[in-house]
C-alpha cells in the first residue's frame, strides 16, 4: 500500500513538473516584457522563445524532474504537518470566537460571500471604472486645444456641423470644395456631423441641461464627441466580448487593454472629431447584435439581425471602415456554406441583416455607388454568400441533394454547393454586370494581400505607410501601436482559440491550430523591421506569406474532406468564434498594408490576447493541483495585466510613454498660431468669393477657418495628380498658366514652408523625381578635405532626409548610380578668418563607396541658381540661414539642396528663392523667418500668399 502511495506521489510530481513548463514560459514572458523596454528586438526574441515553451510538448521538463522528487516528498510531509497545525489553530479560533463581542467581529467570510453572490455587479462596477479611466485619458488634452481640433479632416466635419446648426442640413453641393464644380456631399460620410450638431442643440436648449452648460459652444461639443463616443464604445465592447466568451475576466481584461492601447488613442481622443469615433461604436454594435443573433433561438434572432443591420447601415453613413463588418460576416457565412452547416434560421438572419442595411447604403448616400451598390467591392462577397445560401437552401436541398448524394457521395456536400454557387454566380455576374465586373473586383480583393502596384497616393500619405513589427527609427510599428505582449498573447491566443474551436476533432485540432499560428506569425514577419540586419526576414516572409495562406486553406479543406460526414461534430463549431477569427484575420491583413488600419485591428487583437491570458490561468489551474502553483500563476497573470494596463495607461517615460502621457502632452492642435493668423488674414482681407490654390493639406483649414473656396483638399484624389505634375513641379509658364485656367482661374496662391520637406511626395504624385533636402549643423571637426590645407577645420552638416543624386556620376572610373547614391553630409572648410566652398559627401549604398565632390550650382535668395563648375554633383546648394562665428564671420547654419531639374520650378522660385515672378503679386507674408526650425518643426512656419495676375500671365502667354 505504501509503495502504491509512493508511485502515486511520483506520478503526481512528474505531472506537476511537466505542467510547470507553463510557469517557465510565463516567467520568460515577464522577463521579455522588461527587456522590451531596453531593446525591442531582445524582448521579441525572448518572447518568441517563451511562446514556444508554452505551446510545445511538456515532455522536455522530464529531464529535471528526477532531481526534485525527494523535495516533493518532503513537501508533502510538511503539508501534512501544516494541516495538523491548521486543525489546532481552527480549534483555538473557535474558542476565541466565543469570547469576542459579535458587534466588533470582522467577518472576512461575509465579505467574500458578498463578492461571490454579487459577482456580476462587481464586474460591472470594475467595467465602469475602466471605461471612465479610458474616458479620462481621452479628455486629458482638452487643456491643449483651446478652440481648435486635432488633425486636418475634423475641420471639414466641423464646418458641416455648423451647416446643420444654422441651416438644418448639409448642402447637397459643397461649393467651398473642388472648385469650380463643388462637391457632392452624399459622397462623404456625414452622420457624425449631424450627431454632433443635434447633441449641441440638445445640450444648449434642453432644460435643465442648458443650466449645466451655459457657455457651451459647437467647438467644445466637437472636441468632446470622440471621447464620449469612445466611452460608449468601450461599454458595448465589454458586452460584445462577454457574448463571445461568457467570461467576465476576459471581458474586463480586453476592455482594459483597449482603453490604453496606443493604436486606439489618437482617433478616439478629444479633438479628433472625425468619422472613426462614432464608427467604431457602430462597428461594435454591429458585431454585438450579429453575435446575439447567432446565439439566439426563436424570433429574437431576427430582431437582433435587424438591429445589426441598422447598426451596420448607420456606420456606413459615416466611415468606409465598415468594410471590416461586411467582409467578416460574409466570409463567416461563406465558411458555413462551404462546410454545409448554415442553418435556415441563420440564413434568414443574414438576409434580414443585409436587407436592412442595403436601403441605407443605396438611398441615403452615394459613397458606395448608390443604385450600383451591389457592384461595390466590399459588397461582392456578401452578395455571393447570400446567393450561395439561398441556392443551397431553396434549390440544392429541395431538388438536387438526393441526386448528388447518390452520384457523388464521396465529395463533401459543402464543396459541391460552394462550387455550383461559384459557377452560377460567375455566370449571373457576367450576364448582369459584364465581364469586367469580375476582373475589377478581383483586383480590389488582391489589394488586401497587397498584390499589385500601390497608388502614388497610398505611398505618399503618412497614414498609408506600411508598418513594421518593430523599429528603432519610427513609431509606425505594430509594437508601438499595440503593446508587444498583447501582440504575443494574441499570437498564442489565436493558436488556442483555433484549437478550442475544433475541440471535438481531437485528431485535427492541433494541426489546424498550428497552421493558423504559422500563418499569423508569417503575416507579422513580412515587415518585421527596418534595420538592415533583419532585411532577410522581410524578404523571405514577404514572398512566402501568400504560400502559407494557401497551405492553411488547403489544410482546412483537407480537414473538411475527412470529417464532412460528422454533422454533429461540425455543428459544434461556435459561430461567434468563427466570426471573431474572420474579423481578426481581415484586420491584420489590412493592418500590414497601412498603419492607419492598425486602429481597426486593435479590438480583435486585444480580445484574443485577453482570451489567452485568462486561458493560461485556466490551463494551469486544471493541470496543477497544488494551490501554491495555482496562486503563483494567478499572481503573475494579475501582475502582468496590471503592469501593462498601468504602464501603458499612465507611464511618463518619454521613450515608452503611457496613454495618459501621450494624450495630455502629445496631442496638440495641428493648426499652429502662424497658420491661424494667415487664415484670419484671408478671412478679413480677401473677397468672400475668393478662390485659393495650394497643396491639398491646407484645404479643410481654409474652408473652415477662413470660409474661402479651395481647389484642392484632403478628399480630392484626382486634382492633385494634375496640379502636382503641371503646376507645382513645372518650370514652364505656359504649362502652369494652363493649369490655373483649367481650374477656372483661382484668385490666390498660397505656399507654406512645410511644403519643402513634403515636396518629394508632391513630386511623386506628379510622377517626377524631385526633392528638397535640408541640412543642419552637426558639429565642427578637424579638416580632412583633400586640397583644402588652408583650412584647419570643417563644419559637418547632417540631413533631415538624404538627398538622392539626380543623375549618374562616374568618378575615377567608378559609377555612382542615381538609384543608390545619396549626399549623406555637407562639409564646409573653415579657418579663423574665412570659410571655403561646401562639399558633398556622396555614398553609393550598394557598393559602399564614398567620394567628396563640390556642387555645380550656387543658389541665392531673390536671384536663383548659377552654375559655378562642371564636374561636381549636379545639384544646387542654397544657404537657408546663417549664424555669426566667434570672429564675427557669418557661417551657414543650414542648407537646402536643390536638384538641377527643380531650380526653375515655380515652387522653387516663389517658396525658396522668394523671387519676384511676374504674374504673382505677394500680398501676405506672416513675417516668420524661413529657417531650419520653421521648415522642419511644427512650432512655427512661414506662410506667404500671392494674388494671381491673369492680365499679365495671359498677356505674356
Amino acid at each position: 500500500m505504501e509503495e502504491k502511495k509512493n508511485d502515486d506521489l511520483e506520478e503526481l510530481t512528474l505531472k506537476d513538473l511537466r505542467n510547470n513548463q507553463l510557469l517557465i514560459g510565463f516567467f520568460l514572458l515577464i522577463i521579455s516584457f522588461i527587456l522590451y523596454f531596453v531593446k525591442d528586438v531582445y524582448g521579441v526574441i525572448l518572447g518568441i522563445v517563451s511562446l514556444i515553451l508554452i505551446i510545445a510538448s511538456k515532455e522536455s521538463i522530464n529531464l529535471i524532474a528526477s532531481f526534485i522528487e525527494e523535495d516533493a516528498k518532503k513537501e508533502k510531509k510538511v503539508i501534512k504537518k501544516n494541516q495538523e497545525i491548521a486543525k489546532i489553530a481552527k480549534e483555538i479560533k473557535e474558542e476565541i470566537k466565543e469570547e469576542v463581542n459579535e458587534d466588533e467581529e470582522f467577518d472576512l467570510k461575509r465579505i467574500i460571500d458578498f463578492f461571490t453572490q454579487n459577482k456580476k455587479r462587481v464586474f460591472y462596477f470594475l467595467m465602469i471604472i475602466i471605461v471612465f479611466v479610458g474616458f479620462f485619458i481621452r479628455i486629458s488634452n482638452l487643456k491643449n486645444l483651446d478652440d481648435k481640433l486635432l488633425g486636418l479632416d475634423p475641420y471639414i466635419f466641423y464646418r458641416y456641423a455648423n451647416y446643420v446648426v444654422n441651416d438644418g442640413r448639409i448642402p447637397a453641393n459643397d461649393t467651398l470644395r473642388y472648385y469650380p464644380f463643388g462637391f457632392n456631399t452624399r459622397l462623404e460620410g456625414t452622420l457624425h456631423s449631424y450627431v454632433i450638431a443635434y447633441s449641441y442643440e440638445v445640450l444648449k436648449n434642453f432644460f435643465p441641461l442648458k443650466y449645466f452648460f451655459p457657455n457651451l459652444t459647437l467647438m467644445r461639443v466637437m472636441q468632446l464627441y470622440p471621447a464620449f463616443s469612445a466611452l460608449l464604445a468601450f461599454i458595448v465592447f465589454f458586452f460584445l466580448v462577454q457574448e463571445l466568451f461568457s467570461n467576465y475576466y476576459i471581458s474586463l481584461t480586453a476592455t482594459a487593454f483597449l482603453t490604453v492601447t496606443h493604436g486606439f488613442l489618437f482617433r478616439t481622443s478629444a479633438g479628433f472629431a472625425d468619422k472613426e469615433p462614432i464608427a467604431i461604436l457602430l462597428i461594435f454594435l454591429s458585431f454585438f447584435f450579429y453575435v446575439k443573433s447567432l446565439k439566439t433561438i426563436g424570433k429574437k434572432k431576427y430582431l437582433y439581425a435587424f438591429l445589426a443591420g441598422l447598426s451596420t447601415g448607420s456606420c456606413g453613413l459615416s466611415w468606409g471602415g465598415i468594410i471590416f463588418v461586411f467582409m467578416s460576416i460574409s466570409l463567416y457565412a461563406l465558411f458555413e456554406i462551404a462546410f454545409d452547416r448554415l442553418s435556415k434560421e441563420n440564413l434568414y438572419a443574414f438576409l434580414i441583416w443585409f436587407s436592412i442595411l442595403s436601403p441605407m447604403f443605396i438611398f441615403m448616400t452615394d459613397r458606395y455607388g448608390g443604385l450600383d451598390f451591389l457592384q461595390n467591392f466590399m459588397v461582392v462577397p456578401v452578395v455571393f454568400a447570400m446567393f450561395s445560401g439561398v441556392f443551397r437552401e431553396f434549390v440544392y436541398n429541395k431538388f438536387l441533394r438526393k441526386y448528388f448524394d447518390k452520384k457523388f457521395n464521396k465529395i463533401p456536400t459543402g464543396i459541391i454547393v460552394f462550387s455550383l454557387s461559384l459557377i452560377l454566380g460567375i455566370l449571373f455576374s457576367i450576364v448582369f454586370f459584364g465581364p469586367n465586373y469580375l476582373v475589377r473586383n478581383l483586383k480590389s480583393a488582391l489589394t488586401i494581400f497587397e498584390v499589385g502596384e500601390r497608388t502614388v497616393h497610398a505611398e505618399t500619405v503618412s497614414e498609408n505607410i506600411e508598418p513594421f513589427f518593430i523599429s528603432d527609427s519610427t513609431s509606425t510599428t505594430w509594437t508601438a501601436s499595440i503593446n508587444l505582449f498583447i501582440l504575443l498573447a494574441y499570437i498564442v491566443g489565436i493558436f488556442y482559440l483555433t484549437k478550442d474551436l475544433f475541440n471535438k476533432f481531437k485528431e485535427y485540432k492541433s494541426l489546424l491550430a498550428s497552421f493558423m499560428l504559422l500563418f499569423i506569425i508569417t503575416l507579422f514577419l513580412t515587415n518585421f523591421s527596418d534595420e538592415p540586419k533583419f532585411s532577410w526576414i522581410n524578404d523571405y516572409f514577404g514572398k512566402s506569406y501568400l504560400l502559407m495562406f494557401g497551405i492553411f486553406i488547403a489544410v482546412l479543406f483537407y480537414f473538411y474532406s475527412k470529417v464532412w460526414k460528422h454533422k454533429k461534430r461540425l455543428n459544434s463549431l461556435k459561430p461567434e468564434w468563427l466570426l471573431l477569427i474572420m474579423w481578426s484575420l481581415l484586420s491584420i491583413l489590412a493592418g500590414r498594408t497601412a498603419v492607419r488600419n492598425i486602429f481597426s485591428a486593435t479590438p480583435p487583437i486585444v480580445i484574443i490576447a485577453s482570451y489567452f491570458l485568462i486561458k493560461l490561468e485556466e490551463i494551469v489551474r486544471s493541470s496543477i493541483k497544488d494551490r501554491f502553483y495555482i496562486n503563483v500563476t494567478r499572481a503573475l497573470l494579475i501582475l502582468l495585466i496590471i503592469s501593462i494596463y498601468f504602464y501603458e495607461g499612465f507611464g511618463t517615460n518619454q521613450k515608452n510613454p503611457g496613454a495618459y502621457y501621450i494624450v495630455s502632452e502629445g496631442y496638440h492642435p495641428s493648426v499652429i498660431p502662424d497658420l491661424e493668423k494667415a487664415f484670419e488674414w484671408i478671412k478679413n482681407n480677401t473677397p468672400q468669393d475668393a478662390v485659393f490654390f495650394h497643396w491639398w493639406d491646407y484645404g479643410y483649414w481654409i474652408q473652415a477657418i477662413a470660409n474661402r473656396t479651395t481647389v484642392l483638399d484632403g478628399g480630392n484624389f484626382e486634382a492633385p495628380n494634375y496640379a502636382a505634375e503641371h503646376f507645382f513641379t513645372s518650370n514652364n509658364s505656359e504649362e502652369y498658366v494652363q493649369v490655373l485656367e483649367h481650374y477656372n482661374k483661382p484668385d490666390y496662391l498660397l505656399f507654406v514652408d512645410d511644403d519643402i520637406p513634403k515636396f518629394a511626395a508632391i513630386a511623386k504624385i506628379g510622377l517626377k523625381n524631385i526633392w528638397y533636402s535640408v541640412y543642419t549643423i552637426k558639429g565642427v571637426q578637424e579638416n580632412t578635405i583633400p586640397n583644402e590645407e588652408a583650412y584647419q577645420q570643417m563644419i559637418v552638416y547632417d540631413p533631415s532626409s538624404y538627398a538622392k543624386l539626380s543623375e549618374d556620376l562616374i568618378i575615377n572610373n567608378q559609377l555612382f548610380s542615381k538609384d543608390s547614391s545619396y549626399i549623406v553630409s555637407i562639409l564646409v572648410p573653415i579657418n579663423n578668418t574665412n570659410i571655403g566652398e561646401p562639399y558633398a559627401y556622396v555614398i553609393d549604398t550598394e557598393r559602399k563607396a564614398g567620394t567628396l565632390l563640390p556642387f555645380n550650382y550656387a543658389c541665392k535668395k531673390n536671384v536663383g541658381c548659377k552654375k559655378i563648375i562642371d564636374e561636381g554633383v549636379p545639384e544646387g546648394i542654397f544657404v537657408l540661414t546663417e549664424m555669426n562665428a566667434t570672429n564675427a564671420t557669418k557661417i551657414p547654419q543650414s542648407f537646402i539642396i536643390i536638384p538641377e531639374i527643380g531650380m526653375n520650378m515655380i515652387t522653387t522660385r516663389l517658396l525658396i528663392f522668394n523671387e519676384s515672378v511676374p504674374g504673382f503679386d505677394l500680398v501676405y507674408d506672416n513675417g516668420v523667418k524661413m529657417d531650419a526650425q520653421s521648415v522642419l518643426s511644427d512650432s512655427k512656419t512661414n506662410v506667404r500668399i500671392w494674388k494671381i495676375n491673369y492680365d499679365y500671365l495671359e498677356g505674356e502667354e
